[in-house]
Parts: C-alpha cells; sequence; structure tokens
C-alpha cells in the first residue's frame, strides 16, 4: 500500500510538472499575439521607409492611399539626417489578410541614410502609439547590414526600454535584438519576396515573471500572411522551456506547443482575447 501511495504521488507531481495546461496555452497565446504586434509594426514602419526612399523622400510618390500624415524636415533624397514624423491621428485603419489594424497616435523616426546604404540607421520613437490599443513604448533601432552572398538585405532591429501595455491593463517588458532579412523570389515584384527573422528578446511577461525568447529555427514570415509560417520560438520562464513551432511553410493560424516533450496544437490569434 505504501509503494502505491510513493507510486501515485510521483506521478501526479510528475504530471504537474510536465503536462501542458490551459494556463500555459494561453499565456503563449498571448506571449504569440505580442510578437505578432511587434512583427507588425516592423513590417509597416519598413513598408513606409521603403516607399519614401524610392519616391525621393517626396510624400506626394508614395504608391498606397493611406489614411496617415507624413512630414519629414530635409524632404529630398541627398540630405540627411531626416527627421521623419507619421502620425495616425486618432485612429487609421487598414484590413491585412482578414484582420483589422487598427493604428492611433504617431511616431517619430530619425534616419541617417538611404533604406538599403549599410550603416545606416533608423530610430524610432513612439508617441502615444498603439496598435489595436496595443500601446507601445521605447526606442526602436534598425541598423542596415547590406547585401549577403546571395545579394539580400538584412537588417538589424534592436528595441531598447521596451514596454507593450494590453488593452486589459497587463504590460510586458521587453528589449530585443532580431536580424530580418528580405529574400527575393527572383522577381521584380517587392511583395513576392519573405522574410527571415532570428535573434532573441528578453524581460518580464504579463504575469510578472522573467522570460527569455530566442528563435531556434530561423522564423518564416510571407508578406501575404497575418503569422509566421515556418520556424521556432524557444521560450523559458519559471524554470520551463516552452517551444512554439510554426509548421513546415503553410500559411495559416495554427502552430504547435512543446513542454518537457509533451506536444499539443494551439491556434494563434490576432486579438488579446
Amino acid at each position: 500500500m505504501l509503494a502505491a501511495i510513493v507510486l501515485f504521488a510521483y506521478s501526479c507531481n510528475k504530471n504537474e510538472n510536465t503536462s501542458i495546461t490551459n494556463d500555459d496555452i494561453s499565456q503563449m497565446q498571448k506571449d504569440n499575439y505580442e510578437e505578432a504586434v511587434v512583427d507588425e509594426f516592423d513590417q509597416s514602419t519598413d513598408d513606409i521607409t521603403y516607399q519614401l526612399d524610392a519616391a525621393g523622400y517626396n510624400t506626394s510618390g508614395l504608391k498606397t492611399a493611406t489614411c496617415y500624415t507624413i512630414t519629414i524636415d530635409t524632404p529630398d533624397s541627398n540630405r540627411f539626417p531626416k527627421t521623419i514624423t507619421i502620425d495616425y491621428g486618432t485612429g487609421c485603419t487598414s484590413v491585412v489578410d482578414g484582420d483589422t489594424i487598427t493604428r492611433k497616435g504617431s511616431l517619430t523616426m530619425v534616419v541617417t541614410g538611404r533604406y538599403t546604404q549599410e550603416g545606416a540607421i533608423r530610430s524610432i520613437s513612439f508617441n502615444n502609439f498603439y496598435i489595436n490599443d496595443v500601446k507601445f513604448e521605447g526606442t526602436r533601432i534598425v541598423t542596415t547590414i547590406g547585401l549577403d552572398s546571395q545579394f539580400n538585405f538584412s537588417w538589424t532591429y534592436e528595441l531598447k526600454n521596451g514596454k507593450i501595455t494590453f488593452p486589459d491593463g497587463t504590460y510586458a517588458t521587453r528589449e530585443s535584438s532580431m536580424t530580418r532579412t528580405r529574400v527575393s523570389n527572383g522577381t521584380l515584384n517587392r511583395l513576392d519576396d519573405y522574410l527571415n527573422i532570428t535573434g532573441s528578446v528578453q524581460g518580464i511577461n504579463t504575469r510578472g515573471e522573467a522570460y527569455f525568447r530566442e528563435i531556434v529555427l530561423p522564423l518564416r514570415r510571407n508578406l501575404g500572411c497575418r503569422f509566421f509560417v515556418s520556424g521556432a520560438i524557444e521560450n523559458t520562464r519559471n524554470d520551463n522551456v516552452f517551444t512554439i513551432d510554426y509548421g513546415n511553410g503553410t500559411c495559416d493560424r495554427m502552430a504547435t506547443l512543446t513542454k518537457n516533450g509533451e506536444t499539443t496544437e494551439i491556434r494563434l490569434r490576432w486579438r488579446n482575447n
């Protein structure tokens, strides 16, 4: 009987330590949502910078209709640095891959060189800026690495003193360093490109827990998809290691969560709840 009690207690403790709980899934969904809104911010500001550079920093040359205003202190293609203000006002809404995205507030971006110029820096500060009522704070620093051996351009993305506050009042801090490489599919259509992303992020999550997230398999972002289509992130917190794997390239909203050798499928979301 004593042996049975000991075995039962051991089994209970083992299950508590290894099983994936609904609480684990909920937190990982929130963590992923945080990564998704940061990625959306990076992609949208990158597209605006590219368009401005291609237009010689003449705002009338932007290719797409916008509901935000852009002002540039030196509106020509030769003089740097430039201070660029992107103002979304009280709300600028678009629909991307079926998801409604509303930005509000403004961004101040100081640019030291052309979009693809090696060593050029974009320093971005947030002025009461939100995406879908998620508030951004800190300083985003983007540095152009230049061309690799396959003639693809790369940039480093650092976030200093970062803080992401959600509509329910919870927040996460983050310090990150990422490398984003834009890979061409060999066509002149820029929308055919995709992104490879590597790097890591650390801070305190929405529950007050210290975390460290590292991209252990490069993330791939197809420009027509809301979420990453492949790659994996390893998330360490509370002495537990969680791995979220985005699959093999399918453009969907599903990922696989692994904890201590156990796996489950989770649905990715573009909202906080």
